[in-house]
């Protein structure tokens, strides 16, 4: 018994740190047996493909930041030729105008699209800085409900704002309404023609 554990030892610790390897830590030092042995190679091995997996992972971090980033010039440049066109009212017919107005809201998912993969790929690489301040919830719920109000509109989804009362939470505003923004836009979004849609704000054991 106590020559298997002794033999069995490095494997042990091998497969534990193995086993926390995840995406955001491929740079753990692997344990490394100092006999020349199968563990030993084992070892080593696994130390070679956290080096290969972290090395594609930044990759593809780089990558992704890269293409949001050039994506987000033509986009801009075509919202503002789309905008342009829409403008001249005058020499454009009431169907092309609607259709560059879809052309707009097309465009404009699509940048909300680039700029979402570009913050989920800082947020990977740990490069958010989030703002830890004083928010005013009930403020900003108030607000995500005026939005909802406009995007239920298109699909006759009625918004309503339930319970709503004073709250104070410490956080990032500006994520804060991206995240009921989401929130809201999902429950529009797959919603049923003409259905509802309730938000309420409550505090329990004050949270």
């Amino acid at each position: 018994w106590w020559w298997t554990r002794r033999v069995l030892a490095p494997l042990r610790s091998l497969t534990d740190v193995v086993a926390g390897i995840q995406s955001h830590n491929l740079h753990l030092d692997v344990p490394r047996s100092s006999r020349d042995d199968e563990v030993g190679t084992l070892s080593a091995v696994f130390s070679a493909m956290t080096v290969r997996l972290d090395e594609s992972f930044r990759q593809i971090r780089e990558f992704t930041l890269h293409a949001s980033h050039e994506l987000k010039t033509p986009l801009t440049v075509m919202r503002a030729q789309l905008e342009n066109a829409r403008r001249e009212r005058e020499k454009t017919s009431p169907g092309e105008i609607e259709w560059i107005d879809s052309q707009i809201d097309e465009v404009e998912r699509l940048a909300k699209i680039v700029d979402a993969l570009a913050l989920l790929t800082k947020a990977d690489a740990g490069l958010v800085e989030l703002e830890r301040a004083t928010v005013n919830f009930e403020g900003l719920v108030e607000e995500i409900h005026e939005d909802a109000q406009i995007l239920g509109q298109p699909y006759g989804v009625r918004v309503l704002l339930d319970d709503w009362v004073a709250a104070r939470v410490i956080g990032d505003r500006h994520r804060l309404r991206q995240l009921l923004l989401i929130l809201v836009d999902n429950a529009v979004k797959y919603n049923q023609p003409e259905g509802e849609v309730r938000i309420s704000l409550r505090l329990s054991d004050g949270f």
